[in-house]
């Protein structure tokens, strides 16, 4: 043993030893949790589902049957081929109806979209008498709807065709209907495009998440916190009647002067283009004439050949040889007769 009294120090007693961990077993927690999640979102779908509508006809409505009013309000929307303006003075045309309102926002400065939608029907003189635009500056269908409360009970109406496409007619019903009140009263009226007619394609698909989406966003939330219009106010509208319907100020508007054109480097200025010491001017191309001549200058674009001036003088000449030879056969007829005895 050595002098310090402690054992010899081993090799083996300060190498490190590679310790395994055992994996810990799995938590009987995560699969009750994620059968929770799953359960959840089945139920949420569900409540969707209900709400939204399983086909595209459970977010129809249709109430044109049930009275005759005075007013057809056609809301404004992205329809390419005007379904429902054209749907909307259909029912004036059948006496359905005495006068219809078209409503839309602004897409340009002085300019909205009821105007475009009247220009593209071209309704007769008859026709044109009875309709109304309700230009405004909404950017939803309640503030729509709050500006044409706002129009209606201005004249006391009671009770209005509300035409839009057939996809959004219970969905807009029911946002008049909380909006107004029930007064006026609104009796949805569908307007079938012609591009969801071709079945199931991918723009209907498209359209029918979109209104799935905004029906379930009305039905759970915004139809419990929309207040009454007569608590909020509208947002800026303004009814146009007569002669200004289909009319913008910008359609008359004078058009704009054209840009001046671009100047060559290489060319010479317009300024200069008749000047004498140019001689890319005609004035320099254009030879001095004498003082008795009367006669223009030649223009210096004219397409006269030496063969065409050689040819003039050669027809010039046969000319006076042959009045020459006329002149003198003249003469030769006429002698002097002899006097007789």
């Amino acid at each position: 043993m050595p002098v310090h009294r402690h054992p010899p120090r081993q090799p083996e007693r300060t190498s490190r030893r590679s310790i395994t961990r055992k994996p810990r077993p799995a938590s009987r927690r995560r699969p009750l949790l994620a059968w929770l999640v799953s359960l959840g979102l089945l139920g949420i779908t569900a409540m969707a589902l209900v709400w939204i509508g399983p086909t595209w006809e459970a977010m129809v409505r249709d109430d044109s049957t049930r009275s005759h009013p005075s007013w057809v309000l056609v809301l404004d929307g992205w329809v390419p081929k005007g379904e429902r303006a054209a749907r909307g003075l259909e029912l004036v045309s059948q006496q359905r109806a005495d006068s219809v309102l078209i409503s839309g926002a602004l897409v340009a400065p002085g300019v909205f979209a009821s105007t475009f939608q009247v220009r593209a029907q071209a309704p007769d003189s008859g026709l044109r008498g009875r309709i109304a635009e309700l230009r405004h500056e909404a950017t939803s269908t309640i503030e729509e709807c709050r500006a044409a409360v706002a129009f209606f009970r201005s004249r006391h109406v009671d009770t209005i065709f509300l035409v839009t496409s057939d996809y959004h007619t219970d969905r807009a019903a029911e946002i008049f209907r909380t909006v107004s009140g029930g007064n006026p009263v609104a009796l949805a009226v569908p307007a079938y495009e012609s591009r969801f007619r071709q079945g199931w394609n991918r723009e209907k698909w498209k359209t029918w998440l979109l209104e799935g989406t905004k029906r379930l966003e009305w039905f759970a939330w915004e139809r419990w916190s929309t207040p009454s219009a007569g608590t909020v106010d509208p947002p800026v509208w303004k009814a146009v009647f007569g002669p200004e319907v289909g009319y913008s100020s910008v359609f008359a508007a004078p058009p704009r002067p054209c840009p001046p054109a671009p100047v060559c480097p290489v060319c010479p200025a317009p300024s200069e283009a008749g000047t004498p010491g140019n001689p890319g001017s005609p004035a320099a191309a254009a030879p001095p004439t004498e003082a008795g001549d009367s006669k223009p200058a030649a223009r210096p674009d004219s397409k006269a050949t030496s063969s065409d001036s050689k040819g003039k003088a050669e027809a010039k000449s046969t000319r006076e040889a042959g009045k020459a030879s006329t002149d003198k056969g003249k003469t030769s007829e006429k002698k002097p007769s002899k006097k007789t005895p």
